[in-house]
């Protein structure tokens, strides 16, 4: 199975997407800047075995990730959902 893109949003405004293969227990999952731009994408010290191989979970770490990296991308009670894109 290819890589799939994920959207973070927060009341339908997508806050970040990130990009994981979600079945492959090694591989890396990257965060998308420019939402969607996948040619400027991050690698993160995530895969997808941290994650457990759930979409839900990947989110909770790319969140993470935003905050200790300069600025969240959801802020602390802000209700949030993850959805994949589709292409």
């Amino acid at each position: 199975m290819a890589s799939t893109t994920y959207s973070i949003t927060v009341k339908g405004e997508v806050r970040a997407q990130f990009v994981a293969d979600l079945t492959r227990a090694s591989e890396p999952i990257y965060i998308l800047h420019d939402h969607g731009v996948s040619h400027n994408r991050e690698s993160t010290p995530f895969q997808t075995s941290d994650a457990r191989h759930r979409e839900r979970e990947a989110a909770r770490l790319i969140i993470g990730y935003c905050a200790s990296e300069g600025g969240p991308c959801v802020e602390d009670g802000e209700e949030w959902d993850v959805h994949e894109e589709v292409a």
